[in-house]
């Protein structure tokens, strides 16, 4: 998704008159709208726009409150690099795996209070070694992970499937769901 800073999606542009200043002074007739402006603001409908088509990584945290849209601007930017832009690995793992973070506990074998820290904060080394070969993996995903890997994770993602079977990763799953229930109830 590029960014479209032209008078076309300029708040600025009112009929083809330019109230800002940029490529025209206030008051000057817009000859042509498709030309970048140094004086671009996102128009309202641009905006809307923008906030429907953002790719779920960029708009799950800017809903949450995580981003400002000024970010979610740039992030939108980064993601037509090479790499893209940077993704937590729980919040890809919970797209393309469907499991959320708070059910890993127990499919990785640990308290669901270690996959806490490790979402906020990153895994300490110990535990990337432990979780990649169960997730299946690189360990380098618990370092960076960007938007262009998430073809390689889906990859990943079926051979958990294989791995692990639906059926084993469902009852762990509703297994860390009773465990959580039982210690938030106690």
């Amino acid at each position: 998704m590029v960014i479209n800073k032209t008078c076309r999606t300029c708040e600025f542009n009112f009929d083809n008159i330019c109230a800002g200043d940029g490529n025209y002074k206030y008051g000057e007739m817009i000859a042509n709208p498709d030309v970048e402006c140094e004086g671009w603001g996102i128009s309202l409908d641009y905006f809307s726009q923008i906030i429907n088509e953002m790719p779920w990584y960029i708009k799950q945290p800017y809903d949450s409150g995580k981003l400002y849209f000024g970010e979610a601007l740039q992030k939108i930017e980064e993601d037509e690099t090479e790499k893209g832009t940077k993704i937590n690995i729980y919040d890809a793992i919970e797209h393309v795996y469907g499991i959320p973070w708070w059910e890993l506990s127990e499919i990785l074998g640990v308290k669901w209070s270690v996959v806490s820290r490790a979402v906020c904060r990153g895994p300490v080394e110990k535990r990337k070694k432990q979780f990649a070969p169960i997730l299946c993996i690189p360990e380098g995903y618990f370092d960076e992970f960007y938007s262009k890997q998430l073809v390689d994770l889906e990859k990943c993602r079926e051979k958990f499937y294989l791995l692990h079977g639906e059926e084993w990763v469902m009852r762990m799953r509703e297994k860390a769901h009773d465990n959580l229930k039982n210690s938030v109830c106690n």
